[in-house]
């Protein structure tokens, strides 16, 4: 782990060092190993980690570069000898080598999960950038007197200048799961902002200019045979696990059970001689729901693997209370992060892995977006978008609900005639239509209409619609783009950092490999989807290294629900009616009555719904009681 910091004075102010050191011994977990330095009056940078310092940080010349996370491939000019793609981890000496001879194209060309900042001592500015997806966050704080910038907001909060004051329009988003990640800046605490994912930062002259230098962009794939397509497939997603699996003895995989991580697994266990770490959530019910509780068992009992396995039972003795993540976690964390996992990655610091890989996602890159049979009708017609539609039924086992999806299907296309798409007219009410549902769902959410008020939450729907729909897309690809530059997609993957980082653990994201992304959105829709069969390259390509069994399910229902319940249950054991503390502290942003009455639902019979609403008022309750 490695956490950085730094401190830019303006007004020809002098930084302290102990300002920078104080930052750093505020994000212990990331390293006990620190050092800072100033390579002027007015700036003074830093770096914390478990690992030595040079891997972290390098100076030459009065420039300085520092890395969070690693670059695997980009810092260098690919040649006709050169491999295009490289697995060992680059260091901090590489990154300020290249930045020096391509200062202004090096970030479209990394690829790695990174936050990383750089002192440029010629021009005497301060650069920064993350990684395509996020993976490794960065926050700032950017007054009239100074910027200061660091890994965690609690770094920030170390400063006595920097107030940790309520961000209350971050509170509608977090009660609100629709709005997840729609802010991609502003943070829980007002003037605490993000480096956006995908972007670099330049710091000159007291200005902060950001730029984008990833966008998912897909474009026509010519023909090829299925096995071409296949086996490049294979080989690019075996060196984004090969590079983030290192050192065997202190790396585990999260083992869902699903075909994304037993991909991930098996590519893993191929690579190395030692015997694979693997750690499970089981439910261990016999129950279709489960089938991927059944999987585990089966992929283990043919591997020798170092498999630890948590049950359900289990989630309530093994992970930290809510009340101590509260206190520890800057942002408020999802239900899902409690019930997936948290639990796991304690077990695994427990058993002393210091990195885990994770299947995050896979369903995203490597199948189609949901309702890719219209965008097969656009490029096909309806036939096929009909055939498409039928197939994917068909090996879901939705015979029942085909007639009526096949008729709203068709009825959606005619009407689309008549009223094409993107025109003005149709623009327009569709923009009606999304935000009248809108307002339905804020009408019916827990959320209180005196707060929606205070924060223009619909016109903040409003505006979500112009940045999210500015033009509805037309093809397949175009569709998977939107997808994947979806905020809510970010969001997942920083609370996924946060709570790894809390154990001094680095999660890390095979499928987020933009060498991986970028392959698949531009490779031909019907090798991700085939015959309705989502995932059909990924299966095709790791039929000879998994059983039949993995590579010919599909997930029923994310079991998560079943962790989560045994969470709610134990903590509504302990407190039959919402505690008094938990009523005054959220008093201001939820309807007291709805929760009482989803509360006392949640004791007698509970659902997902309900689930999902009394655990988002507790983990908001806890958060809002440790932090404020």
């Amino acid at each position: 782990m490695t956490g950085i910091a730094g401190l830019v004075l303006y007004n020809g102010n002098q930084s302290q060092l102990d300002q920078v050191h104080a930052m750093l011994e505020a994000m212990p977990h990331r390293g006990t190993r620190s050092e800072v330095t100033k390579p002027r009056p007015h700036v003074a940078i830093g770096i914390c980690t478990d690992r030595t310092i040079a891997k972290s940080l390098s100076a030459h010349q009065g420039s300085l570069s520092l890395v969070d996370g690693e670059i695997y491939s980009g810092l260098h000019e690919p040649s006709a000898h050169q491999e295009t793609i490289i697995s060992q981890e680059s260091t901090p000496a590489s990154v300020l080598e290249a930045f020096g001879s391509r200062r202004h194209g090096l970030f479209e060309n990394l690829v790695g999960e990174f936050a990383l900042t750089i002192w440029d001592n010629r021009h005497e500015e301060l650069t920064f950038a993350r990684d395509a997806f996020g993976t490794k966050p960065l926050y700032f704080h950017q007054s009239s007197q100074f910027f200061a910038f660091a890994s965690e907001v609690k770094g920030l909060l170390a400063l006595s200048n920097i107030s940790s004051t309520l961000n209350r329009d971050r509170v509608a988003d977090f009660i609100l799961s629709s709005l997840e990640g729609i802010d991609t800046r502003s943070t829980f605490f007002k003037g605490i902002h993000r480096m956006a994912a995908g972007h670099y930062y330049r710091l000159s002259n007291k200005r902060l200019s950001s730029h984008r230098h990833w966008n998912p962009s897909a474009s026509s794939a010519p023909e090829a045979h299925s096995t071409e397509y296949i086996e490049e497939f294979k080989r690019i997603f075996q060196t984004a696990v090969e590079c983030r699996y290192r050192d065997p003895s202190h790396t585990g995989v999260l083992l869902s059970g699903g075909i994304d991580s037993c991909s991930i697994a098996a590519v893993a266990a191929a690579s190395t001689k030692h015997n694979l770490n693997t750690f499970s959530l089981k439910v261990g019910l016999k129950n279709p729901i489960c089938e991927e509780s059944e999987s585990i068992d089966h992929f283990q009992s043919i591997n020798h693997f170092n498999a630890r396995n948590l049950f359900a039972s289990d989630v309530v003795k093994t992970a930290p209370s809510i009340r101590t993540l509260a206190s520890t976690i800057d942002n408020p964390f999802t239900a899902s992060l409690i019930s997936g996992p948290i639990p796991l990655y304690a077990m695994a610091k427990t058993n002393g892995m210091q990195r885990v890989v994770d299947g995050v996602d896979g369903d995203i890159v490597s199948s189609l977006t949901g309702n890719y049979q219209w965008f097969v009708a656009n490029e096909q017609g309806l036939t096929a978008g009909c055939r498409e539609l039928v197939k994917e039924a068909l090996y879901f086992d939705e015979h029942r609900s085909l007639p009526r999806m096949l008729t709203s299907f068709v009825f959606r296309r005619l009407s689309n005639r008549l009223i094409p798409r993107n025109t003005p007219i149709r623009t327009y009410l569709r923009s009606r239509q999304t935000i009248s549902a809108r307002k339905r769902s804020i009408d019916e959410s827990p959320i209180k209409s005196s707060f929606a008020k205070e924060v223009y939450l619909l016109d903040r729907y409003r505006q979500q619609f112009e940045n999210d729909h500015p033009r509805y897309p037309v093809r397949i690809g175009e569709a998977c783009s939107n997808t994947l530059a979806a905020p809510f997609l970010v969001a997942a993957i920083e609370r996924y950092e946060e709570a790894a980082s809390t154990y001094s653990l680095q999660a890390t994201h095979p499928f987020m490999d933009v060498r991986l992304v970028n392959y698949c959105l531009n490779t031909p829709w019907h090798f991700r989807t085939r015959n309705g069969v989502p995932k059909w390259i990924l299966r095709q390509a790791m039929a000879k290294h998994l059983p039949s069994k993995i590579t010919n399910q599909y997930k029923i229902e994310n079991i998560a629900y079943w962790f989560l319940d045994e969470i709610n249950h134990n903590y509504l054991t302990h407190h039959p009616t919402p505690p008094k503390w938990l009523l005054e502290t959220l008093e201001d942003f939820v309807k007291i009555e709805l929760l009482r009455k989803e509360w006392k639902q949640s004791a007698k019979s509970p659902n997902s719904d309900i689930a999902d609403i009394v655990s988002t008022s507790i983990i908001l309750g806890e958060w809002l009681r440790e932090r404020f």
